[in-house]
């Protein structure tokens, strides 16, 4: 028998552990777990933002962009979680019911950031372009803020942790 490599053994392990889950119709955490198996596919790294609300992490991220991407305003504003990204230009949008929708060419940026606020319909917002303050295969993750007093908003943030 063949020796496997170490990243092998992990795929073989992490493949069991997913059909594993699936058999005993634990789809929330397989879903995690497929998540995470596509994240080492892609060898994407993220960076995550998290902290006080408004305290300026969509600020830093627009900066870091160098580009008005996400709203900004001294009061609570990101109610999801944003992440961005550097390729072709669409915003994809994961509703809190588990649907999905993608809108693929230009984009209105304020209706991006009206669906950045919608912490009640929308989870999470991925949004893709050609931003010269980001390099391929990195992905910044705009986070509402830890201690907002509206409870999907401290989901939201905790979630990071299970993206």
């Amino acid at each position: 028998m063949e020796d496997l490599s170490i990243r092998d053994s992990l795929v073989q392990t992490t493949g069991a552990l997913y059909q594993s889950l699936l058999k005993r119709d634990d789809h929330e955490r397989a879903a995690k777990l497929a998540s995470i198996i596509k994240k080492e596919a892609e060898e994407e790294v993220y960076i995550a933002f998290t902290g006080h609300y408004s305290a300026g992490k969509s600020s830093l991220v627009n900066h870091l962009l160098h580009d008005h991407i996400l709203p900004t305003s001294p009061i609570p504003t990101s109610a999801n979680l944003v992440v961005v990204r550097k390729g072709e230009s669409e915003v994809k949008l994961h509703t809190s019911d588990g649907r999905f929708a993608k809108m693929s060419g230009s984009y209105d940026k304020e209706a991006v950031q009206r669906f950045c606020k919608d912490g009640e319909q929308i989870e999470m917002v991925e949004i893709s372009g050609d931003y010269r303050g980001l390099e391929e295969k990195v992905a910044l993750i705009d986070t509402p803020g830890i201690d907002s007093t509206d409870h999907t908003h401290f989901l939201s943030a905790a979630s990071i942790l299970h993206q």
